[in-house]
Parts: C-alpha cells; sequence; structure tokens
C-alpha cells in the first residue's frame, strides 16, 4: 500500500530527484546539471526550511518511491493585475520502478488536500516542452496552459 506523508528528508528527496534529472540533463544539457546527490541534498535541506513550502514523499512501506516538493506563493496586487495567491507545484517525481501505478496521481491529490485546507483556489505548475509524458500527465488532471514562455537562441 502506498501511503503519502509529509517529509523534511532532504535526502530521500534529493536521491528521488535523480530520474528527473538525468531527463532533463538529457534533453536540456545546456541548462542542466549532471545529478549530484551532494549538492541536491544541500538544495533541499534549504528550501525546506522555508515556511511556505510543503514536500510529500510517497512510501510503499518505508521505501520513498516518488515525491512532490509546491510551495504557497503570494503574487502581490500591482497596476496590471490583481493579489493572487496560489499553490505553486516545483517538483514531482516517482522512482522508474513504481511509475504507472498511479503514486503520481496520489500526490497531485495530496497538494490539491494542503491548498484546500488552506483556501488556496488555484494550483500552479510548469513543465518543460519536451517532457511530453509530464504535459500529458498534468492536463489528464485537469491542468491548462494559460501561459506560454518561449526563447531564442543567439549565435554570438
Amino acid at each position: 500500500m502506498i501511503r503519502i506523508e509529509l517529509t523534511k528528508d532532504y535526502k530521500d528527496l534529493a536521491k528521488l530527484s535523480e530520474v528527473v534529472q538525468d531527463l532533463h540533463c538529457k534533453l536540456y544539457p545546456n541548462d542542466f546539471k549532471p545529478f549530484d546527490q551532494v549538492e541536491f541534498e544541500k538544495y533541499f535541506e534549504k528550501i525546506l526550511s522555508d515556511s511556505n513550502g510543503y514536500a510529500f514523499v510517497a512510501r510503499e512501506e518505508e521505501k520513498a518511491i516518488g515525491y512532490l516538493l509546491c510551495f504557497v506563493k503570494l503574487r502581490k496586487e500591482n497596476a496590471f493585475q490583481f493579489e493572487k495567491i496560489f499553490l505553486n507545484i516545483s517538483q514531482i517525481s516517482v522512482a522508474l520502478d513504481y511509475r504507472n501505478r498511479g503514486v503520481a496521481q496520489q500526490l497531485i491529490e495530496r497538494a490539491e488536500k494542503l491548498a484546500n485546507k488552506k483556501d488556496i483556489t488555484c494550483i500552479q505548475l510548469d513543465h518543460w516542452s519536451q517532457n511530453l509524458l509530464a504535459s500529458k500527465f498534468f492536463i489528464n488532471n485537469g491542468f491548462e496552459y494559460y501561459n506560454h514562455r518561449m526563447e531564442k537562441k543567439l549565435k554570438n
């Protein structure tokens, strides 16, 4: 049985991030560094000290098999936009051997419960355009595109 729990275990999160980091490094080698367990542990240890940050880990028995990292964000009102509070899903990953078993679905549902508990009515995330599996998964979970970021590479 898979259970989802709140965690501060930066070592588990670092290890679980390897599969997505490897994919991003392969797809975007000029943007992403190779996975480094020690550096990722330092990153997660620091980021988990943010009071607006939440990490959920999926476990089967005692084995960590996936995680979701999210943050409560506040966009302050300005001349162009109204104030908006939302839950931003920063990262989600499931170990390769546990994919297609509903783990990511359970992690998304746990993020939705957190948003509901905090009276947040919007969840946002972004993903890299070449990660087609992520795109399909998010669309199947009710996410819609609302903003597209583009880039143009210049020759020096």
